[in-house]
């Protein structure tokens, strides 16, 4: 594609780590973290560092855990090596999910780049349309499932780490 190209980004700083985590706190409503103190941010970014997705998934994992649990997690394990963090990370939400949730992270696992509608999610999942709902809710908020199209057409996508993970999972079983 002659207008693509690749950017490599550096780790965030302190600073702008804080406010990527206030931002995305915000964005799913999440007050408690999105008012959080510096001196709690600062644990996070004690273990995840700089890294912007990895920042998103701890948010996404701290709206069903405490500071303490999520972390705690962690430390139990050992801090992973910078190139393990996302599959730790991901892992970490994995064993989190339902089965509905699989099923849904599955049938997107099928889509090209501009993802699939609602409609299609349900026909190729086989669940039903409240549970897809619920599904995408959850895994959206996770930082899972991106959400794009437009106001009368939305389309779901897995992350590109999300895929890559899942590759992952079934290429070991």
């Amino acid at each position: 594609e002659p207008d693509v190209y690749s950017l490599s980004l550096k780790e965030l700083s302190r600073e702008a780590a804080f406010d990527l985590l206030r931002e995305e706190a915000g964005r799913t409503g999440f007050a408690a973290l999105a008012t959080a103190p510096d001196e709690e941010l600062q644990k996070i970014y004690d273990v995840v560092g700089g890294h912007p997705l990895a920042l998103k998934l701890v948010v996404g994992q701290l709206r069903f855990r405490s500071l303490p649990r999520v972390l705690g997690r962690y430390e139990k394990g050992g801090t992973p090596k910078q190139d393990e963090l996302f599959d730790y990370i991901y892992q970490e939400i994995w064993d989190t999910l339902d089965d509905d949730s699989k099923m849904t992270l599955l049938a997107l696992a099928q889509a090209s780049e501009t993802g699939f509608t609602f409609e299609h999610i349900v026909s190729i999942s086989g669940l039903p349309e409240y549970s897809v709902d619920r599904c995408l809710e959850d895994l959206i908020l996770l930082s899972l499932v991106d959400l794009g199209g437009n106001l009368y057409e939305r389309r779901y996508r897995l992350h590109r780490l999300t895929e890559v993970f899942l590759l992952t999972i079934f290429d070991s079983s």
